[in-house]
């Protein structure tokens, strides 16, 4: 029963967390299609927009160049910001449009989900936005399910084991019943 417990928390644990990003990826992709559209590509300096932004989604807002430099930031200035051209988010948007990794941060010391999108309009590639969200909201989520789970478990062995001490005992005295019978 721990065995299966054990497994079973696993299991809805990791499936939990998978539903919760991919639909946090998705509604991040989505934000991005609305951002792009508001977006005027002839500023060469895109951090004041981006922090109007992050207040407005709550997430960090990051426009690159198609060369990989920063050219806006809502968290940090965008011209003191190293290339993003080899962040694995931004090379999956360049090839599949779209780009999805998470990566720890060092900084802030937990998870953190970052999505990149492609920005083409007219056929042509004009940048890419990248959103970043932490996944603490949703790892605490996680392990609240967790607890519950193992709460559960924990219940149904007390609950086994409470049958099993009593159907034990029953057994006992039918046994000593007709040990005590054979007796006489």
């Amino acid at each position: 029963v721990v065995l299966a417990g054990l497994v079973t928390e696993i299991y809805i644990t990791s499936a939990v967390r998978e539903n919760h990003i991919s639909n946090l990826k998705q509604h991040l992709e989505d934000k991005i299609g609305l951002i792009s559209k508001d977006i005027s590509f002839t500023e060469s300096n895109l951090d004041g927009f981006c922090r109007e932004i992050k207040e407005e989604i709550h997430a960090r807002v990051t426009i690159v160049g198609n060369d990989g430099r920063v050219i806006g930031d809502s968290d940090h200035e965008a011209a003191t910001m190293d290339n993003h051209a080899s962040r694995t988010e931004i090379l999956q948007a360049d090839s599949l449009k779209s780009g999805m990794v998470i990566r720890f941060s060092d900084t802030l010391k937990y998870d953190f989900l970052y999505v990149a999108r492609k920005i083409t309009h007219g056929g042509v590639d004009e940048c890419f936005i990248r959103l970043a969200v932490p996944l603490q909201d949703i790892d605490r989520s996680v392990n609240i399910l967790r607890m519950k789970i193992i709460l559960v478990v924990m219940i149904v062995l007390l609950v086994t084991w409470g049958v099993s001490v009593w159907q034990t005992d029953h057994l006992r005295r039918l046994l000593k019943q007709i040990t005590d019978f054979s007796r006489s």
